[in-house]
């Protein structure tokens, strides 16, 4: 069944009330003009809920915008959808080309060794969302009662391709990112996945909070952080950003969750999103804020393996890289969500008390991600 405006319709009521499905929702490819992003390949996603979002094919198939109901749930970066013919060598370009969104990839390939005299190369984002996708393709089709909308693509960074579906279906607000990567080749390779899913106003505003599945909250010197560091303060430059590592658990499927919400938005019905991914492939997760005026963002961010900083080449950091081996294949998939209202936000951090107070009364359980001071390192 697909549940629209309140109430749920078979296949047969909704095609005897429009012509075409795109009256209702649908996907649709195409490219933008103009500017730094003239000819960058899109593809738009409208469930008919109130959730529409962007696939950019041109960049990695990385999510560029989503919005639920007209209210952004993400930030938008100046540089906006800009084209990979425009990707500048070294941290600084990367950061000038940063659209941000809803979701940005950091990898796929992990630099281990610092950069030779006078060589130029990104070392810790990666170059995942500048790479084009070939193989694109979008579509949606019923399957009984569902209405699926999807979109693929195939990226390459030398042997290692990885492979990206986004899926959703008509009636949803939450759609599912399911990558799978592949070494092509003979040689191990230092492969690294980073989801930077991004919060922006409205969800972030003085005393917008993040929550999860977490039991500790560390910096990078495995030091014990403040909990006040999840929550968000008004704009200002005196307040600083930085990014630290949450240690999560996971229910007994192994998925972890984590949630960005603003309780006070809209005179207090609130709105906000959910992300649930699995902590086997995916056992880091890293909580990064900015609270500045001009760059207003939470970044709650799963990911493969924590950063190596590589002038200082930390050996326990290396230790956990876990090279990709030739012929090898990973998978990783996120679920993010809308929160629309409190009640929904109430109940989902109800759900994620209920898994940390599980975990806390089985403290042998091994449903738990990691962190830089090793498992169970809390």
């Amino acid at each position: 069944m697909v549940k629209l405006y309140g109430r749920e319709y078979t296949r047969e009521e909704l095609l005897d009330r429009v012509d075409d499905m795109s009256q209702v929702g649908g996907v649709r490819m195409s490219r933008l003009q103009h500017g730094p992003e003239d000819g960058v390949l899109v593809v738009d996603f409208n469930t008919g809920s109130g959730l529409r979002f962007t696939v950019v094919p041109s960049r990695g198939m990385d999510i560029s915008a989503t919005e639920y109901g007209g209210q952004s749930l993400c930030p938008r970066a100046t540089a906006r959808e800009m084209h990979p013919a425009f990707f500048e060598l070294g941290t600084q370009g990367w950061r000038r080309g940063f659209m941000e969104g809803m979701l940005t990839t950091c990898g796929p390939i992990y630099h281990t060794k610092p950069p030779a005299p006078g060589e130029l190369r990104t070392i810790k984002h990666g170059r995942a969302t500048w790479t084009p996708a070939r193989s694109v393709a979008c579509d949606e089709a019923w399957a009984g009662d569902r209405y699926l909308m999807w979109a693929t693509g195939k990226m390459r960074e030398g042997a290692l391709v990885w492979e990206r579906t986004v899926r959703t279906e008509l009636g949803a607000t939450s759609f599912t990112v399911h990558d799978r990567v592949e070494n092509q080749g003979r040689q191990p390779i230092g492969h690294r996945f980073q989801y930077h899913i991004n919060a922006g106003f409205p969800v972030v505003d003085e005393g917008a909070e993040f929550t999860s599945t977490s039991l500790g909250l560390w910096n990078r010197r495995g030091q014990a952080v403040d909990p006040a560091f999840r929550t968000v303060e008004a704009p200002s430059y005196d307040n600083q950003g930085g990014a630290h590592d949450e240690l999560m658990c996971a229910d007994e499927n192994g998925y972890a969750y984590a949630v960005m919400c603003n309780r006070t938005f809209r005179e207090g019905q609130g709105l906000g999103y959910y992300i649930k991914y699995g902590i086997e492939t995916l056992p880091f997760f890293v909580l990064w804020k900015s609270a500045f005026p001009d760059r207003y963002v939470m970044g709650t961010e799963p990911t493969s393996h924590m950063t190596v900083d590589p002038q200082t080449m930390d050996p326990d950091r290396l230790a956990q890289l876990q090279p990709l081996a030739g012929g090898a294949v990973r998978e990783y998939e996120i679920e993010i969500g809308v929160l629309p209202d409190n009640q929904a936000i109430d109940a989902m951090v109800a759900h994620m008390g209920e898994l940390v107070a599980d975990y806390c009364a089985h403290p042998t359980d091994t449903r738990i991600g990691n962190t830089h001071t090793g498992r169970h390192g809390y």
